[in-house]
């Protein structure tokens, strides 16, 4: 059984894409796993405990990194996170 976490964030105008990033440490250590058109992504990443970030793109380049959101994933839970609006304007 996988533990999906469900990402959402508000959709910055301006924005084409996202860069969706992760860590096990809400300071440092972020690779980005993904990209979305949409404000939204699914991660699968297993147990334990994971920090996001967004990144908003457009053709003029990336804003500044979202504040961190980190959650636990236990077995048997489906996790939601970031409902925040911590992402920086394009």
């Amino acid at each position: 059984m996988s533990e999906t976490v469900t990402l959402t964030w508000p959709a910055v105008v301006g924005a084409t894409n996202y860069d969706i990033q992760r860590s096990t440490n809400h300071e440092s250590g972020f690779s980005t796993i993904g990209n979305s058109t949409t404000a939204t992504y699914e991660d699968d990443p297993g147990l334990g405990t994971f920090c996001y970030r967004i990144i908003a793109k457009n053709s003029c380049g990336s804003a500044s990194a979202s504040a961190a959101s980190c959650i636990q994933v236990a077995a048997c839970q489906d996790a939601n996170v970031f409902s925040g609006d911590g992402i920086g304007d394009l």
